[in-house]
């Protein structure tokens, strides 16, 4: 994936806990000189936020069912050629505000004007 990117990598974070980290891609990025870092922020439930991603990219493009092993090269260059540059260029993401209530909960908001495109 990495020359599908138009820019130089400085840094790579990875939102979730160690669980998630694949140590082949930390060593890669590691030895290819990209700052890596993690954090658990707010302690959020991983399982759940995964999931969410899962089904709002993954399975609307992919599906539910297995991949047959004769469909992985097919599949493989619609990832390439489609799925990523859309994902990491074209779909845009929101940045939520975040203040502090009475009780010092914090609430996020998500503005429409914090929706843009990486």
């Amino acid at each position: 994936m990495l020359h599908q990117f138009p820019f130089r990598i400085l840094g790579f974070h990875s939102d979730n806990g160690s669980e998630y980290v694949n140590y082949e891609v930390a060593k890669l990025l590691k030895s290819l000189l990209i700052e890596f870092t993690r954090s658990r922020a707010n302690r959020t439930q991983d399982n759940a936020l995964v999931e969410g991603k899962n089904g709002a990219v993954i399975r609307k493009h992919i599906g539910y069912g297995h991949i047959p092993a004769g469909q992985a090269e097919a599949v493989q260059k619609f990832y390439t050629a489609h799925l990523n540059p859309y994902l990491n260029f074209h779909r845009p993401c929101g940045f939520a505000t975040v203040s502090l209530d009475a009780r010092g909960k914090r609430r996020r908001k998500y503005p429409r004007e914090d929706y843009v495109t990486p």
